[in-house]
């Protein structure tokens, strides 16, 4: 099982009601059974459409617009890797210091603009480098 898909189990395990749970795990199961068939280059797309669809789901959260624009350049990136597309490593890097640029003004406007942001030490969840997760990106 690759990891993406492995962190992605614990969410699926612990998010259905108790009537859903059953039948999502099941479906769950029989999909894990078949995981063998795909080839290497296809569970890297499903990596991509499993990030894009999380990215999706919170972008539902937000109307703030910088937050919009560096969301959707993300989704972008992640749709055509999901095509099988090539993203450059620089595409993914301005999308990140775009994404982090729009959280760092979220953050001091919803504190007032009286709280500066205060660096965390790297590898904190959160840095600079998990802004997708905490996986690395696919190669």
């Amino acid at each position: 099982m690759p990891p993406w898909l492995a962190h992605l189990t614990v969410w699926l395990d612990d998010a259905p009601s108790d009537v859903a749970w059953p039948g999502l795990i099941a479906r769950y199961v029989r999909v894990l059974h078949r995981l063998h068939e795909l080839a290497p280059e296809h569970l890297t797309k499903l990596d991509y459409e499993c990030r894009a669809i999380a990215v999706r789901e919170a972008r539902s959260h937000t109307e703030d617009p910088p937050a919009l624009v560096a969301i959707d350049g993300v989704l972008v990136l992640l749709d055509r890797a999901a095509a099988g597309g090539v993203v450059q490593e620089i595409e993914w890097a301005a999308a990140e210091a775009e994404a982090w640029a729009a959280a760092e003004a979220a953050a001091e406007a919803a504190a007032g603009g009286l709280c500066p942001m205060i660096p965390l030490p790297a590898g904190i969840a959160g840095q600079p480098g998990e802004l997708l997760g905490s996986l690395p990106r696919p190669r």
